[in-house]
């Protein structure tokens, strides 16, 4: 069989399925070469292993976006054509290193198998069976961890000239488009923990954090179930180092050694009548010289450990903007985005980034032309000189890329000094609804008081129309009102439920 024809029958049988269908699609932000001091987890021990295997280590050039052969976005599907070339005794090392939790469409056992009876080589150049193995996996592991799923089909194992297409495709990858769709996921149900009180100043103020986390999700627990998220504000941590430079992994191992993962995880457990949720929570670095906390995060959690980290990469202008350096990485780090147990995705925000998502990437938004450092650790690049127009926008179209699919925002919001929200509700919370495509859209903040009553400044939205984000001056509040409410004299707090 041809395999160019071969390749040519099965796109042609997808988009008659999937219209949507994209082939040699290069366009998924996440899909990236990770640099080799960003390379961690499973990837890490994929890339030693195929290192050590020959010695080579010139196969993985760093940023490369790799493509894909097709890409079904309403199916968040990826299919990849193996020929001959990808069975490789590499790939069989690689495959043997996958996590448990990696969703696959394929038999991972089968294609090691194929690996090794089939046993091809390419010494062109001389690293290349290491280079496909290493690509392959992180079209795999990464696609995982964006929610998506690779299907991989054997050259020679289905004719697709003569085949019945569509039978093959629902048995091979259960891809079959849905033909009574249930329709958009339920509404989600959020938690909001307001305090009272100022972001957390000093590192020492951890053990009075903690039992207010601990006593709020105990009383959570008794009131409520079915939960995807609880979130907390801004600021609720504080740590004592920079971690900004430092990749995913080395961020959670600096949470971790802070002492900040095992009460948090412990909380979650607490929430055992809602078995899937998340709780969300702000951290801060230390000061910027204005007082503020650098490195601000907005962390989401499970009972199994840290699960998303988004960083802040829109400052606000002033002091905070001449001094956050918005790394590359932050602006396509696929793990700011988080799935909720309704089958949403939810973008995590560092405060003033729920901002920035509203304006969904736009190189001449406002909270674009605040942002004035770009770069890595040893490479920045400032707003003026040569080359940060073209970085900025790279890095915006990377982040703009990773909304996709994404119908609920979820902020980390520092402070505010008086009860009024009404800029914050109305061009951030609201706008933000509107901008993922009337969706929802929450936050939780420390107040110098709290809000009077549980129906003001509720720092939430639904379903806003996409008119909203056109109105200017005139954008209304479209408040979310909360389903129920309580207040904890711990803090003291004020805690509400969002729901249909």
């Amino acid at each position: 069989m041809s395999a160019k024809a071969q390749r040519a029958a099965l796109i042609s049988a997808i988009r008659k399925s999937f219209p949507d269908a994209k082939v040699e699609c290069s366009d998924l932000p996440w899909l990236r070469v990770p640099e080799a001091s960003r390379i961690d987890d499973a990837l890490g021990r994929i890339f030693a292993a195929l290192t050590s295997y020959r010695g080579h280590t010139g196969f993985a050039t760093a940023g490369r976006r790799l493509v894909c052969d097709i890409v079904i976005p309403s199916q968040r599907l990826i299919v990849e054509y193996d020929e001959r070339q990808h069975f490789t005794v590499p790939r069989a090392i690689a495959l043997q290193l996958y996590p448990n939790n990696v969703t696959i469409c394929f038999d991972r056992t089968e294609w090691i198998a194929h690996c090794k009876s089939i046993a091809a080589t390419d010494n062109d150049p001389i690293y290349r069976d290491e280079q496909r193995a290493f690509y392959d996996s992180v079209r795999d592991i990464l696609a995982s961890v964006n929610g998506y799923r690779v299907a991989r089909l054997k050259h020679g194992a289905v004719d697709w000239q003569t085949c019945d297409a569509d039978k093959e495709l629902s048995t091979l990858f259960s891809a079959r488009p849905v033909r009574n769709s249930r329709g958009t996921p339920s509404s989600p149900r959020l938690a909001t923990v307001c305090i009272q009180g100022q972001p957390a100043r000093r590192y020492r103020t951890h053990t009075r954090r903690f039992e207010l986390l601990a006593k709020v999700a105990g009383e959570i627990n008794t009131r409520w179930d079915k939960l995807e998220a609880v979130v907390f504000p801004g600021g609720f941590l504080r740590l004592d180092t920079t971690i900004g430079p430092v990749c995913y992994a080395n961020r959670i191992q600096a949470l971790d050694t802070a002492g900040f993962v095992a009460p948090v995880t412990k909380a979650v457990a607490a929430l055992d009548r809602s078995p899937d949720v998340l709780i969300v929570f702000g951290v801060d670095g230390p000061n910027y010289p204005n007082g503020d906390g650098g490195d601000q995060l907005c962390v989401a959690a499970d009972k199994s450990g840290i699960i998303g980290i988004a960083r802040k990469v829109f400052p606000v202008a002033g002091n905070e903007a001449g001094c956050l350096l918005c790394y590359d990485a932050d602006f396509s780090e696929a793990r700011r985005v988080v799935n909720l147990s309704s089958g949403r995705r939810a973008i995590l925000s560092a405060c003033y980034d729920m901002f920035g998502v509203a304006e969904r990437g736009n190189i001449n938004g406002i909270r674009a032309r605040n942002i004035r450092w770009i770069g890595r650790y040893n490479d920045q690049v400032k707003r003026g000189e040569r080359g940060f127009t073209d970085r900025l926008a790279r890095n915006l179209y990377d982040f703009g890329m990773l909304l996709d699919g994404v119908t609920v925002g979820i902020a980390a919001i520092h402070y505010f000094d008086a009860h009024s929200t009404g800029f914050w509700q109305r061009h951030g919370i609201a706008a933000c609804s509107a901008a993922l495509k009337s969706g929802f859209a929450v936050g939780a903040a420390h107040f110098r008081e709290l809000p009077e009553r549980p129906n003001s400044s509720t720092l939430a939205a639904a379903c806003v129309p996409a008119q909203h984000l056109t109105a200017g001056h005139q954008r209304q509040a479209h408040g979310w009102i909360p389903k129920d409410h309580f207040e904890h004299r711990c803090g003291p707090a004020l805690i509400r439920l969002f729901c249909s």
